[in-house]
């Protein structure tokens, strides 16, 4: 290699590190505490639940546009930071909602008009997810073209396990954040605010660094369009199809039993404010420490057996649960999780690299998006 494509690499490498960690860390901020804001603004339970998973699918449709976009935009590196760019703006109608809403939601039901703010929410979180959804296709084909093949292996599971650090570090400041006891409803809606706000710095700062990238020989004009009937016709006759259809699967049956997992946690097993974040921390823990085993792994044998290992280990983890319903026990269990869990989702990304050409990869991850949300949804 020579010493300018070494020096462009090792600054894609640098900017890829970058822009993750700023936007795992706004993750775990912002995107995490969807939930809790509508709580805090009175819009139920019922609407609680449903802004976690509705708008993620109403994003993924949204995001079905993307390709035709990109091309006309014709930079995966320029695509990348406009949509982050316009995720991280979300954000700020949010916060401007939390310093609002004391005045506006009184308002708002002693109207009737309770819906307006519900909807507003569901709508900016759409567009959130939508923005968010565009980039991830057109992303992963960059990344994809940028690191060496040789390198995918051992660079994205260095990558993942400090994005999975920095997640965890971003849940934890939020946690701290509203751990502190606020006097009344409004000072909860400022540090809603606060967060809300930090968390778009933190995208903008990810944006930043996406625009950095350098440009791959593949250009967003030489991608052939997939339709979805192709893509359909597509299911059991080509490796692409059939590792869709398998993690469509996998995701419909996880995400069966995923929504009750805290509520288990939490009243079943009585884990109280620091059991619950001890095992919160040790599933983090798991991921983290298996992702060197699991890169030296795919390297040696390949990103079918890593998905096929960390499988097996998913399909077990109940049993984890229901052995031994004991504090110390769970933790194991849930560090046992962590790295089943860890293995299964760095296969799943080195797998789709190898399943799909090329050529093909921002349509056919575009189209991917979209199943994969649904399912989980469904599920």
């Amino acid at each position: 290699m020579s010493s300018r494509k070494a020096l462009t690499l090792r600054s894609d490498l640098r900017a890829m590190f970058i822009d993750g960690m700023f936007y795992s860390v706004m993750v775990g901020v912002g995107e995490t505490y969807f939930s809790k804001f509508a709580v805090s603004l009175n819009l139920g339970e019922v609407a609680a639940a449903l802004i976690k998973t509705v708008p993620v699918v109403l994003g993924a449709c949204l995001q079905l546009m993307a390709p035709a976009l990109l091309r006309r935009v014709g930079s995966y590196p320029r695509w990348c930071s406009l949509t982050a760019w316009a995720q991280g703006a979300m954000y700020l109608p949010l916060a401007g909602m939390a310093l609002a809403a004391p005045t506006l939601v009184p308002w708002l039901h002693e109207h009737g008009l309770k819906w307006v703010a519900g909807v507003t929410v569901f709508a900016i979180a759409t567009l959130y997810w939508g923005a968010g959804l565009a980039c991830g296709p057109a992303w992963s084909t960059l990344a994809g073209a940028l690191v060496p093949q040789r390198l995918h292996a051992s660079y994205f599971a260095w990558r993942t396990r400090w994005l999975q650090c920095a997640t965890l570090l971003g849940i934890l400041l939020g946690g701290a954040f509203f751990g502190t006891s606020a006097s009344d409803d409004q000072g909860v809606l400022v540090r809603f605010a606060i967060l809300f706000s930090l968390a778009a710095g933190l995208r903008f700062v990810s944006a930043h660094y996406l625009g950095r990238y350098s440009h791959p020989r593949l250009g967003p004009e030489q991608e052939r369009a997939v339709s979805g009937r192709e893509l359909a016709s597509r299911l059991r006759a080509s490796p692409a199809g059939r590792w869709m259809l398998y993690v469509a699967g996998a995701h419909v049956a996880t995400q069966m039993a995923q929504a009750g997992l805290d509520p288990f946690m939490l009243e079943q097993l009585k884990a109280g404010g620091l059991g619950y974040s001890l095992l919160l921390a040790a599933w983090f823990g798991g991921k983290m420490l298996v992702y060197p085993m699991a890169g030296r792994y795919a390297a040696r044998r390949g990103s079918a057996a890593l998905v096929r290992t960390g499988a097996i280990g998913l399909v077990l983890l109940p049993l984890y649960w229901l052995l031994k319903p004991e504090l110390p026990w769970l933790v194991a269990a849930q560090l046992v999780s962590g790295m089943c869990w860890g293995a299964w989702e760095l296969g799943c990304v080195l797998m789709n690299y190898d399943a799909v050409p090329p050529r093909e990869r921002t349509s056919v991850y575009t189209w991917f998006s979209l199943v994969n949300e649904t399912c989980k949804t469904g599920g």
